[in-house]
């Protein structure tokens, strides 16, 4: 299921996963400098991480947003969300995912 899901995201989102970047690699590497002596909130960052960006890939797929159309104001807004949100260590999961939430659930009001 996770390759699954790493694979939609790197089509779809490509700011989401560069070519031969290891997720789980890149989240130790973003816990690891917010909690650098702190061994169990590396753990229970990573483990958040890993959630939060399986609940992304999910969302991607409820909504088939694996295949890329702008017009859909979901890719729209998670486009954004990830771009916000995505530096060295790759995307911060925790905050795409509540950045993507809040502005979805915003823009479900407005229609």
């Amino acid at each position: 299921m996770m390759k699954r899901l790493l694979i939609a995201l790197a089509l779809s989102f490509p700011v989401a996963l560069a070519a031969g970047d290891d997720p789980e690699v890149l989240m130790k590497s973003r816990c690891v400098g917010e909690w650098e002596d702190d061994f169990r909130m590396q753990r229970y960052c990573v483990d958040k991480e890993i959630v939060s960006m399986t609940q992304v890939g999910e969302y991607i797929e409820k909504h088939g947003l694996h295949e890329k159309d702008s017009s859909d104001p979901r890719y729209r807004i998670l486009s954004k969300c990830l771009y916000e949100w995505t530096d060295e260590h790759g995307p911060y999961w925790r905050m795409v995912h509540y950045c993507n939430r809040k502005q979805a659930e915003a823009w479900e009001s407005m229609r």
